[in-house]
């Protein structure tokens, strides 16, 4: 399920720096304060989100939340 988000992000920020603007990364981010956030930042965000819950014993969980992309 981790690699699972982790390829479907890494795909929706190629998506959205090649100039698509229909992708989940921009999608998201225009609900928000910061639409203009770097897809880096972004993908380092999300990154470090599924590494805590790993670290701190939450895989389970994350994958339960996961489950329905």
């Amino acid at each position: 399920m981790i690699q699972s988000s982790m390829d479907y992000v890494t795909a929706q920020g190629t998506l959205r720096d090649s100039g698509d603007s229909d992708n989940y990364i921009s999608n998201m981010l225009a609900k928000t304060t910061v639409p203009d956030l770097r897809t880096d930042d972004w993908l380092s965000y999300y990154a470090d989100i599924v590494a805590g819950a790993v670290q701190y014993g939450n895989r389970t969980n994350l994958c339960d939340m996961l489950y329905p992309l």
